[in-house]
C-alpha cells in the first residue's frame, strides 16, 4: 500500500466501534481503565485497526474488553460529533452484537 502524497496534512477523524450487547432489558457495559473518563461505564469498544473491517473490529474489541465471543453485528448508529472525545475527533460506529 502506498501513501497518498496529496493526502498529507489532513486531520482526519479516527474510526472506532462500540458493541451493544443486550440481555433482556440490560445492556453490557465495561469500566474504562484509561483516560479519558477512566472509571466510567461504557459500551465495550475501541479503535479500528488499519486494514480491518469495522464489523470485525467490533467482535475483536468485544473479545478483548469483555471476553465474549460475539456474532452477527448489526449497525445501530454512528456518532460523529467533533467534540465528543477530548483527545480528537472520533467517529464511532455502534453495532448490536449477539453474545
Amino acid at each position: 500500500m502506498t501513501q497518498c502524497d496529496a493526502c498529507l496534512g489532513y486531520l482526519n477523524p479516527a474510526l472506532a466501534v462500540d458493541a451493544c450487547v443486550r440481555r433482556g432489558e440490560e445492556i453490557l457495559l465495561v469500566q474504562r481503565k484509561f483516560p479519558p473518563s477512566a472509571g466510567s461505564w461504557v459500551l465495550p469498544g475501541g479503535f479500528v485497526d488499519q486494514g480491518e473491517r469495522p464489523q470485525d473490529a467490533v467482535l475483536r474489541e468485544l473479545k478483548e474488553e469483555a471476553n465474549l465471543d460475539g456474532k452477527n453485528p448489526i449497525l445501530l448508529m454512528v456518532m460523529g460529533e467533533p467534540d465528543r472525545d477530548p483527545r480528537k475527533h472520533i467517529v464511532s460506529i455502534v453495532y448490536e452484537v449477539e453474545a
